[in-house]
């Protein structure tokens, strides 16, 4: 008997059905999130990062791909545009707050991801004293891998309105991990813009 796949799916790759059958078996230990973090200097919007992250998501058809399984295989479809939340955070004044920040990146970069929807990124912004932020940025790794970041970047700072506020691409970018999510030293430091805030 010959299986027929629902119109509109297409077979996922090898290594995407190897995740997606890992995941199954140990299900909830988010193995497979890619979790980055960066200190900015500046006041990101909430509002505006996740329109701009929706112009980059457009973009791209497999940051908007959900992916289904039919007959024990694994498909993928594409969906439509969507905008992000942005989980956000205030600890200014806060006793701790370092420590407070590695609790919320290390939550945040374990959260799991359904891959039945086609929302496998995540954003959150955390409120620092003076004018400091955290940018987070969660992918699960069936939609990206290091060799996409740097085009992500690029795309985001150009959606962005005030785009020297955000991380530009480099070659020592690497997802933090959840165990040690980011002791100060690992979130990268990015230069104060020279323009108005």
């Amino acid at each position: 008997m010959t299986s027929t796949v629902p119109g509109g799916l297409l077979p996922a790759a090898n290594v995407q059905e190897r995740m997606w059958l890992a995941e199954r078996l140990e299900p909830g230990l988010g193995r497979y999130n890619v979790p980055y973090a960066w200190e900015v200097q500046g006041r990101l919007s909430p509002a505006a990062l996740a329109d701009a992250v929706a112009a980059v998501i457009e973009r791209h058809e497999i940051l908007r791909t959900t992916f289904v399984e039919h007959d024990g295989r694994l498909y993928q479809r594409v969906d439509e545009p969507w905008t992000p939340a942005v989980a956000t955070v205030n600890l200014r004044g806060l006793p701790g707050a370092r420590q407070l920040l590695t609790g919320w990146l290390s939550e945040q970069a374990r959260k799991t991801f359904d891959i039945g929807t086609n929302r496998l990124l995540r954003l959150g912004i955390a409120e620092l004293d003076g004018d400091r932020q955290v940018l987070f940025l969660g992918l699960h790794h069936l939609v990206s891998d290091a060799a996409s970041l740097p085009l992500f970047l690029r795309e985001l700072r150009a959606a962005y309105r005030q785009p020297a506020l955000l991380p530009e691409p480099s070659p020592g970018d690497r997802p933090i991990r959840p165990a040690e999510p980011t002791g100060g030293a690992t979130i990268p430091k990015l230069p104060r813009p020279g323009g108005p805030q």
